[in-house]
C-alpha cells in the first residue's frame, strides 16, 4: 500500500500510478473501464492508482478541486459490469494541500488477464470497447493486449503458482523486506571545505594587500620546479580566486569519492530459494524510482594521484575488486535500473544479490519517504520473471 501525497510527490506515472486533471463523466465513462483494464493486466504486481485532480509537467503539480458525482459504490458496479474477472476497486476523496481530489485504487489484481465482459458503449450507444478486448499498460502508454501479452500472463500466473513463495529477498542489514535510512543532511563536500578555506584566505590577503603591500608580496612564493605545487597561503589573490571560481571542477573526483564511497550506504541485498526446485543461471533485476536528492553511483569512484615529476616513473593503477565487480547500473525513463547475474539458486541457502555493494546516497528528503524497489528474478528454468517488492523508509 502507498501513501497517496508520496505518489503524488514523488513518483512519475507509470504501470502503477496515472494522474488525471479531470474526473470520469458519462460521456467518458467507458475510457475508465479501458484505463483500469490496462493497469489491472500491467506486468507489476500490488495495487494501482488513479489520482484525480492532478496534473504534472517539466517537474510541476498543478492542483484542481475535484467535485465527484459518483461514489465508490457507483464504480465498484460499472467496473463489474463491464470487466471480468471481478476486481476489488475503490473509490474515495482525499485532500492535499486545500484541493480536493479523487482517487481510484484497484486492489492487487492477480487474476490476468482482465477483459471486458460485453460490449462497452458511450451515452449515444456508440461501442469504445467491444466484448473481449483487453488491454495493457507498459510504462505511461496504454496499448491493446496482443497475443504474446497474453501468452504471458498465463505463463507468469503458471510460473508463480509453482514458485509461490518460494524466492525470499530481503535486506542484508535487516533480513527483512524494510530498511530504515538517515539522510545525508548537513554533508560538507570536500569541494565545500575548500571553498570555505579559499574564501577565508582571500579575505585575509585582501586586508594585507591593503594594509601592508610589502607583507602581501613576501607572502606569494613561486614553485622552484614546474611540477611543485603551492599552498593556497602561498598564492596570489588573482590565482586564489581563480582556484575559487573552479573548485567544484578541482575537487570533482574528490567529491564523489567522499560522497559514495565514505557517506553513502552500501545497499545489498539475500535471496533465498525456499522452495524445492533448482533455479538455474538465476539473475536479477532492480528498478529503484529515481527521486529528487537520492542518487545511486554507476561505478566505485576511487582517488589517483598524479605525479607531474618526471624523475618519478608513472605506473598506471590496476582496477580493484570492487571497481571491477560492481553492477551494471542504468537510469531508464524514471528509474535506476541495477542488473546482477548470481548463478545457481540452491535450495536454502542465502546468498548476496550483488557482487559489490550498490552505493546510494540519500540527501535532504522528507522523513517517512519510502523507496520502493521492484526486483524482478529470472532463470534457465522460468518461463517468466517472478517479482518481488522491498522497500527503504527515510527517517
Amino acid at each position: 500500500m502507498h501513501d497517496i501525497e508520496e505518489l503524488i510527490e514523488y513518483y512519475p506515472e507509470g504501470e502503477f500510478l496515472d494522474f488525471k486533471r479531470e474526473e470520469y463523466n458519462e460521456q467518458s465513462k467507458p475510457h475508465l473501464i479501458k484505463d483500469i483494464l490496462a493497469f489491472s493486466n500491467a506486468n507489476v504486481k500490488g495495487d494501482k492508482y488513479i489520482i484525480i485532480g492532478v496534473h504534472k509537467k517539466d517537474g510541476g503539480i498543478n492542483l484542481f478541486n475535484i467535485d465527484s458525482k459518483f461514489d465508490s459504490a457507483n464504480i465498484q458496479q460499472y467496473v463489474h459490469a463491464n470487466i471480468t474477472p471481478e476486481l476489488d476497486i475503490e473509490y474515495f476523496p482525499y485532500a492535499y494541500k486545500g484541493h480536493k481530489l479523487m482517487v481510484l485504487k484497484i486492489k492487487n489484481p492477480i487474476q490476468q488477464p482482465y477483459m471486458t465482459l460485453k460490449n462497452v458503449t458511450y451515452s449515444n450507444g456508440t461501442i469504445c470497447l467491444k466484448s473481449n478486448e483487453c488491454w495493457i499498460r507498459k510504462g505511461s502508454y496504454q496499448l491493446t493486449a496482443t497475443r504474446k501479452d497474453i501468452d504471458q500472463m498465463y505463463a507468469i500466473k503458471a510460473n508463480q503458482e509453482g514458485f509461490k513463495g518460494n524466492i525470499v529477498i530481503t535486506f542484508t542489514e535487516t533480513e527483512t523486506d524494510v530498511l530504515e535510512l538517515e539522510s545525508l543532511k548537513g554533508l560538507e563536500l570536500p569541494s565545500d571545505k575548500n571553498a570555505k578555506e579559499l574564501e577565508t584566505i582571500i579575505k585575509h590577503k585582501e586586508q594585507l594587500k591593503q594594509n601592508n603591500p610589502i607583507s602581501y608580496q613576501l607572502s606569494i612564493r613561486q614553485p622552484m620546479m614546474p611540477w611543485q605545487g603551492t599552498t593556497y597561503e602561498e598564492r596570489d589573490l588573482e590565482t586564489l580566486k581563480r582556484n575559487l571560481e573552479n573548485v567544484k571542477n578541482t575537487y570533482h573526483d574528490e567529491d564523489l569519492f567522499y560522497l559514495y564511497e565514505k557517506q553513502s550506504y552500501k545497499l545489498n541485498l539475500n535471496i533465498v530459494n525456499v522452495g524445492d526446485i533448482y533455479l538455474e543461471d538465476a539473475s536479477i533485476e532492480v528498478s529503484i524510482p529515481r527521486i529528487k536528492r537520492i542518487s545511486i553511483a554507476k561505478k566505485i569512484y576511487s582517488i589517483t594521484k598524479s605525479y607531474s615529476n618526471p624523475l618519478i616513473p608513472y605506473a598506471p593503477r590496476i582496477p580493484n575488486y570492487d571497481e571491477l565487480n560492481y553492477p551494471t547500473i542504468k537510469e531508464v525513463d524514471d528509474y535506476f535500473i541495477i542488473a546482477e547475474n548470481i548463478g545457481n539458486l540452491k535450495h536454502n541457502i542465502k546468498q548476496l544479490v550483488f557482487k559489490v555493494p550498490i552505493r546510494l546516497a540519500v540527501g535532504a528528503v522528507v522523513n517517512g519517504t519510502e523507496i520502493i524497489l521492484q526486483c524482478k528474478i529470472f532463470g534457465k528454468n522460468l518461463k517468466n520473471s517472478i517479482e518481488r517488492r522491498i522497500k527503504i523508509i527515510i527517517k
